[in-house]
């Protein structure tokens, strides 16, 4: 049996999802609160100062080399050591980047060093995007934990959701309302 499912309308005619069937229902209605979802992170992106600006950022090969730190793996692993935090996720960004799977241990030895929010993240990130689960897992913690910048939950979040990662829609849209009540 098939049944429409009508999610808007277009000059004063509805609009409609036809699935297959009544099981497909709840799949629609969540991927219409991730696209909402999607939507608050971009737009709550955009009102931060500098995120979107006129000219792209440079790639993060560049910045290493403005910062004289080079691409090779043993460079980006010493990065990983940096005292400067930017540098750290830049080189977890670039060993993510440049496919580096023999770079995941020394990366799930920084992720378990780093204190700051902002690399703890970029590592994950470089984690995940090397297929180390222990990538979504530390995105997960972050969504999580409210002491963590909105910016950066929402960033994880969103991460996560590309990942077909779920988790932290609950954990983000209890802690903002706004959220809630657009989804």
């Amino acid at each position: 049996m098939t049944n429409t499912y009508i999610h808007g309308t277009l000059s004063g005619q509805a609009v409609t999802n036809v699935t297959t069937s009544k099981q497909e229902a709840p799949k629609v209605a969540n991927m219409k609160k991730w696209r909402m979802f999607s939507f608050s992170l971009l737009f709550l992106l955009f009102l931060i100062p500098g995120f979107c600006s006129a000219q792209a950022p440079p790639a993060i090969a560049q910045s290493l080399a403005d910062e004289g730190i080079g691409t090779s793996h043993k460079e980006l692993l010493q990065a990983l050591h940096s005292p400067i935090p930017k540098i750290r996720g830049m080189a977890a960004g670039q060993l993510a980047e440049n496919g580096d799977k023999n770079a995941v241990p020394a990366l799930n030895s920084a992720l378990r060093d780093e204190r700051n929010a902002t690399e703890r993240l970029n590592i994950a990130r470089a984690l995940t995007y090397l297929g180390d689960p222990r990538g979504a897992s530390a995105m997960a913690k972050l969504c999580a934990d409210e002491s963590v910048p909105t910016d950066l939950r929402l960033m994880a979040a969103g991460e996560l959701q590309e990942h077909g990662n779920e988790s932290c829609f609950a954990s983000v849209s209890r802690s903002y309302p706004l959220l809630t009540f657009l989804l």
